[in-house]
């Protein structure tokens, strides 16, 4: 056995896995996530499986498809400004909770390697609602939402062309939990990632860059 992480086992309610196993593989998922998208080779087996711009991810939870990054002065939708000397950095993505419940994932589903901007680690200051506007709290059973993860990061710290890594997150019930039983979840943990390039909103749109 190696000390290189493998890909997340497939979510199942019939195995009843202790607690602390599933924390232990989030742990070493997360190292796993930096070793995979910060680098610009693929390493063999420990690798995260690769997903390309538009394919589809489905996970426990959510079927995920992330479609662009790019550099905006604006907030999708809410037009709200960048601070002085700020850009916003923003994926979209759909997202469809597969699931029969209500899923709190929305704010961890996506994650992005981008420069010395930012990581993994790095929360989204804000996750949309394209069609309204509105913060995204949870995502309904069945029902598809296109939202937009946004980090605000220093102009001219991100290029127009720079790669980008966007990864994917999941997140596995715990069964024998010591305080929630069988009704808690385990760290999102990274189950795939999209390599893609910076693009700008105005050329998005179709517009002069």
């Amino acid at each position: 056995m190696t000390d290189s992480p493998i890909d997340p086992p497939v979510a199942s309610r019939r195995r009843r896995v202790p607690w602390w196993v599933w924390t232990l593989i989030a742990i070493a998922a997360v190292v796993g996530l930096v070793a995979a998208i910060g680098g610009f080779r693929d390493v063999p087996i420990t690798a995260l499986p690769r997903v390309e711009l538009g394919e589809a991810h489905i996970g426990s939870e959510v079927r995920t498809v992330v479609s662009r990054a790019y550099l905006s002065d604006t907030q999708p939708t809410t037009g709200r400004e960048a601070d002085a000397g700020s850009v916003y950095l923003v994926v979209e993505a759909s997202a469809e909770n597969v699931g029969t419940t209500p899923s709190l994932l929305d704010s961890d589903l996506i994650r992005v390697f981008a420069g010395d901007e930012i990581s993994p680690v790095d929360e989204p200051s804000n996750v949309i609602e394209l069609r309204s506007g509105d913060v995204s709290e949870f995502l309904q059973p069945g029902v598809a939402v296109d939202l937009a993860w946004i980090w605000p990061v220093d102009a001219g710290s991100l290029d127009v062309g720079d790669d980008v890594f966007v990864g994917i997150f999941d997140q596995f019930a715990v069964y024998d939990h010591p305080i929630w039983g069988d009704d808690s979840f385990g760290r999102p943990t990274p189950v795939a990632r999209v390599i893609t390039s910076v693009a700008s909103y105005e050329q998005l749109e179709g517009a002069a860059p």
